[in-house]
């Protein structure tokens, strides 16, 4: 703006210039002189008429200025106007509050790394000297401090704005700095992404769950048909066992009505006596036998108590003929004082039941699982050991709280490898048909289910011994 002292000045110079045409015009003619007159009041109008211009012009430009002045310090992003050393010259009211100090704080030449993350200053000095060259090329995100909270912001600039050098002091200060708060969209990002993560393991969660259903209802579905399958046998042996009941009856008929027309008086008479005696023993048998597989197949329908040792007893005698045809010894020891394992005989339990708790459960599914048991031991020591030397030994211990029945086999043991797999649905190291991989699997299913138990195996010496832990009912 013109001040009073150059209005002063330019009188001066006014006033010498119309004392030096005033002295010129002496010697002038009238008519001249009116003509300058003339020339000089048309001269005067055009000249007002040009301030008039110039003050109105002079007027709208510092309105203009006066605006962007507003909008620059009122402005929602945060502006600041550096040198080429980062030196801070002027800033807008939204940097104060972006970095968090008060309005009236002097931070003229005050360095723009002052207000920066500390972990950010190394990059605003590896990328300040070519966003100073070339502002409009560079976009970079920078993090402030402001009150011990991170800012996150986006910087972008401008070579500087004439308009914004008011002061002889912003000589030097020539970029235009913007800095745009997204410390809320950071924010709206992170929890997007905690969100979405969240929602990946719900999926993966809801994945397992899906997956650890249908596995439970194939393993239930695998269990009925298992059950179904015993439920069809004893309805065959039930009708196999009606069938033979009536040949056997009349066998015994014919045997003892031979015995009885015998001659007492003849000298075979005692051979007639003792065969007799073997065919009621073998029709006893046979009878005993029908009616333990019966029994064996046929579904219980509720938990009841048993004698452990007289379930162990009926599914040996129910595999006793299968293993020692094949060569292998079976041995039965039985802890029936309830201190020291004594050997005893599968044909004749009567001693050794007398004093064994009683556990509750389904009394032939657990004679299922311990002819299953037998039978994997079967095949193992058929496969490992030499003729004559395989052995299958049960045991029975009565512990405090507890019933322990041990099944051990010498057929080599489990291989380490193979451990945590045995008692997977479908898992079989069996190579033939027979090997259908739900044998162990059922085995545990029905001690853990169905009678609260627990079914392990450890490798001892040349082979293995599964325990089946009951508590006492």
């Amino acid at each position: 703006m013109i001040n009073d002292e150059k209005f002063k000045q330019l009188r001066e110079k006014a006033e010498k210039k119309l004392a030096k045409i005033s002295a010129s015009l002496e010697n002038v003619s009238n008519q001249s002189i009116e003509k300058l007159l003339h020339e000089l009041n048309v001269h005067q109008v055009e000249l007002e008429m040009q301030n008039d211009e110039l003050r109105k012009s002079n007027h709208a430009y510092n309105e203009s200025r006066n605006l962007f002045h507003k909008l620059y310090k009122n402005a929602p992003v945060s502006y600041i106007i550096v040198n080429n050393f980062g030196q801070i010259g002027m800033a807008n009211d939204k940097f104060f509050e972006t970095v968090g100090i008060s309005e009236g704080e002097d931070i003229k030449r005050k360095s723009l790394t002052e207000y920066i993350h500390y972990e950010d200053i190394n990059l605003f000095y590896s990328v300040f000297k070519a966003f100073y060259k070339n502002p409009d090329k560079h976009k970079f995100e920078l993090r402030f401090m402001s009150n011990n909270k991170t800012v996150h912001t986006v910087i972008s600039g401008y070579k500087y704005i004439e308009a914004l050098n008011i002061s002889k002091d912003m000589s030097g200060y020539d970029l235009l700095i913007v800095i745009n708060d997204v410390t809320k969209i950071k924010e709206l990002e992170e929890e997007l992404s905690r969100k979405n993560k969240a929602l990946e393991m719900m999926n993966e969660t809801l994945q397992r769950r899906v997956e650890d259903e249908i596995s439970q209802r194939l393993k239930h579905e695998q269990l009925l048909f298992e059950q179904k399958k015993f439920a069809d046998m004893g309805e065959m042996l039930s009708s196999i066992a009606h069938q033979w009941r009536q040949p056997l009856n009349v066998l015994g008929l014919v045997l003892q009505s031979v015995y009885d027309s015998a001659d007492k008086n003849l000298s075979d008479y005692k051979d007639t006596e003792e065969l007799a005696k073997t065919g009621f023993e073998m029709i006893t048998y046979l009878s005993e036998t029908i009616t333990d597989f019966r029994d064996f197949f046929r579904p219980t329908k509720e938990k009841a108590e048993f004698n452990v040792a007289h379930a162990t007893l009926t599914a040996l005698k129910l595999t006793q003929t299968q293993i020692e045809e094949s060569g292998i010894t079976l041995k039965f020891q039985c802890a029936c004082d309830g201190e020291d394992l004594e050997p005893c005989s599968i044909e004749d339990p009567s001693e050794c039941i007398s004093d064994m708790p009683m556990v509750v459960g389904f009394k032939n599914e657990f004679k299922q699982v311990l002819m299953n048991l037998i039978y994997n031991a079967r095949d193992s020591v058929k496969a490992y050991c030499e003729q004559g030397k395989a052995l299958i030994k049960v045991s029975i211990e009565n512990d405090e709280n507890e019933i322990i029945i041990k099944i051990y086999d010498n057929g080599g043991g489990v291989p380490d490898e193979l451990a945590e797999k045995i008692y997977d649905p479908y898992f079989t190291t069996k190579q033939d048909i027979n090997g259908t991989g739900i044998g162990l699997y059922m085995c545990k299913t029905i001690v853990e289910k169905h009678f609260s138990g627990k079914l392990t195996h450890m490798n001892i010496d040349d082979g293995v011994s599964f325990k089946i832990s009951i508590p006492k009912g």
